[in-house]
């Protein structure tokens, strides 16, 4: 499975996404991960763009099947980097606003979800996490290794942060 995450700096997109990388190894799969950033000190973009896969992976795919977008600020300037197809899903946080409308040229898939909103039901939660989970249930990756990862990655910022990245 091709996926992007994108978001501003500061919505997690980076975290979300090792996490995900973390997540697919400790599950046996095969994953890759480029990373991109604009100027973060201005909240530029941020996108996480990866693989996952059963078998060795030796490149990109040409384009993702999955979108997962926590906001939509400075997202034009990664729609020439994220091919889509029409078989492929754009999820994005209903509290961003629109999609972008040269989404709508790909003919793919589009689906608002409540990430803010779920996240504000969780003590400490975050939406770049509810992501985060959405994306490890569509790979199949168990919620006993995301648990995993996510305690191991997330201790130092303590207990709490660990329990919300879970919940």
């Amino acid at each position: 499975m091709s996926i992007a995450i994108i978001g501003s700096g500061g919505a997690g997109v980076l975290t979300a996404g090792a996490l995900l990388l973390d997540g697919a190894a400790a599950a046996g799969r095969y994953a890759l991960m480029r990373r991109a950033s604009g100027p973060q000190i201005r909240g530029g973009e941020s996108a996480a763009l990866m693989r996952i896969a059963a078998r060795p992976l030796e490149c990109d795919c040409g384009h993702f099947e999955v979108l997962l977008a926590l906001d939509w600020r400075n997202a034009d300037r990664f729609m020439d980097e994220l091919p889509l197809h029409d078989h492929s899903v754009v999820i994005y946080d209903d509290s961003a606003g629109p999609p972008p409308a040269e989404l709508e040229q790909h003919g793919c898939r589009v689906v608002a979800l409540p990430l803010s909103e779920t996240a504000k039901g969780i003590e400490h939660g975050r939406p770049n996490m509810v992501g985060l989970g959405l994306l490890a249930a569509m790979t199949t990756i168990p919620r006993p290794i995301m648990d995993d990862v996510v305690a191991q990655r997330l201790q130092t910022k303590g207990p709490d942060a660990v329990r919300a990245g879970q919940a």
